[in-house]
């Protein structure tokens, strides 16, 4: 995992000073917010590591799928923080149609409703006359077909922290639990899991029964192997219910999995970063009141492994 870049050189916004036709002290404001929460994502992403850990226990697991989920939120709103950079630097929400009026008390606010990624893409590829801003817009291109939806991919960290914003939950093999059944009288334990793997197409139906009228089938369950153990519940008078309705995905991923694309995105974000870095920050002065090579910023090394790790 690399480590982020410019994170001692970007000051407080009151460092920096206005350029007409531009919002930079705004824009410095975002690409703070971006650092932050990278720096959110990159403490989580490290006690994700199963390495942290001296064994791979359930409890570690779930630590670890807790650290998980904060990492894939953080890594989710740093590109929607990114893109608001050049989105106020340009005052690119700002155009002919706009009805937000530059201050007045909430339009900062409002103008951060208005974000979206085709408009950031449609002024710095289309509009933009600058070489600076086409080769952002490229970049910024490049990383949404890439990290943020990628139809090549079985998920991408979008796509899962979308999941969890909807269903508050990440969906994990490792978590996996196996189907207890008990047919004619016997326990039998089936990893459907394995099963599927496997490709082994193993199915169970069963009749159920009213319980005033036990010996009356008054439907069918089936179990489905290939569905990983989704149960389909249908009444003899024709009304079914399918187990897929209430699967939120029809795929788990395993820990490694998640964790590797989230690792990739973190390192392909900071390269992007670094691009904002060099097209936008360095076009920004220094305030004349202000002296930030006199402010200086201390850090202190601290070990948080007792507040992370069980």
């Amino acid at each position: 995992m690399k480590q982020i870049c410019h994170l001692e050189e970007i000051f407080p916004p009151e460092y920096y000073h206005e350029i007409p036709g531009y919002d930079s002290r705004i824009a410095i404001r975002k690409m703070l917010d971006v650092l932050s929460s990278l720096g959110d994502a990159s403490i989580a992403l490290t006690f994700s590591n199963i390495d942290e850990y001296e064994e791979d226990s359930v409890e570690t697991q779930i630590i670890r799928r807790t650290h998980l989920r904060h990492a894939l939120i953080d890594l989710n709103n740093s590109f929607d923080l990114l893109l608001q950079i050049p989105w106020f630097y340009y005052r690119i929400g700002l155009g002919e149609n706009s009805s937000i009026e530059r201050n007045i008390d909430g339009w900062v606010e409002k103008l951060e409703s208005e974000c979206k990624i085709w408009k950031v893409r449609n002024f710095l590829l289309r509009e933009a006359s600058d070489c600076k801003q086409k080769i952002l817009g490229e970049k910024i291109t490049d990383f949404k077909n890439s990290y943020m939806y990628c139809d090549s991919k079985p998920f991408t960290v979008r796509s899962v922290a979308n999941d969890m914003k909807h269903r508050s939950t990440i969906k994990l093999k490792e978590f996996d639990s196996h189907l207890k059944l008990k047919i004619d009288g016997l326990e039998q334990i089936e990893e459907l899991t394995r099963l599927k793997q496997n490709q082994i197409k193993k199915e169970f139906v069963m009749d159920f029964y009213d319980s005033d009228s036990p010996l009356e089938s008054i439907g069918k369950i089936e179990i489905n192997g290939v569905e990983n153990g989704l149960i389909n519940i249908k009444y003899n008078n024709g009304e079914e219910f399918r187990g897929k309705d209430y699967a939120y995905t029809e795929e788990s991923f395993s820990f490694d999995d998640i964790y590797g694309e989230a690792i990739d995105f973190y390192d392909n974000f900071l390269e992007l970063f670094d691009c904002i870095y060099h097209n936008i920050y360095l076009e920004i002065p220094q305030s004349p009141v202000m002296n930030k090579r006199n402010a200086k910023k201390t850090s202190e090394t601290l070990n948080v492994d007792k507040w992370y790790k069980c």
